[in-house]
């Protein structure tokens, strides 16, 4: 016996909004400053941890005040921000010839240490901003691209 018209349309209308729930949820891509008290961070890291769906964590490497997330989804984070020790960015370069240090074949000379360059003088992030529970940051991330700075306080 043939299904009525109207159980069709209903099963075609449930199957279509099953179908439009199973997309990929909203993701927004955060990029801004951080600073400590109007001076930047040059070399840190700041987390975005999702409080929504699985609360995954999201990072992105400040380097001399900026940062640019991957798309977090959208929704309620919590934020966290901690200094690096090291900046491979500034990595001297090789010396003459593209090698350096023993067994290279270059002479004697070319085994010294590389020159010192001008550090950028970076705001130290206070620790409490190290752990979400003590930071205190909080952003709500919403769909597509946006800007959101942060100016930290001892």
């Amino acid at each position: 016996m043939p299904r009525p018209r109207s159980a069709r349309w209903a099963a075609v209308v449930a199957i279509a909004v099953l179908a439009a729930g199973c997309g990929a949820p909203p993701t927004g891509t955060v990029r801004g400053t951080v600073s400590v008290e109007g001076q930047p961070v040059v070399n840190g890291l700041i987390t975005f941890s999702s409080e929504v769906g699985n609360r995954d964590v999201y990072s992105a490497v400040i380097v001399n005040g900026k940062y640019t997330t991957d798309p977090i989804p959208a929704g309620a984070t919590k934020v966290t921000v901690v200094n690096r020790m090291a900046n491979p960015a500034e990595a001297p370069a090789p010396a003459a010839g593209g090698k350096q240090g023993i067994g290279s074949g270059l002479g004697s000379g070319d085994l010294a240490p590389p020159p010192k360059t001008a550090a950028k003088k970076s705001a130290t992030v206070p620790a409490k901003y190290g752990t979400s529970d003590k930071s205190g940051l909080t952003y709500d991330v919403t769909a597509g691209d946006q800007t959101k700075d942060f100016d930290l306080t001892p």
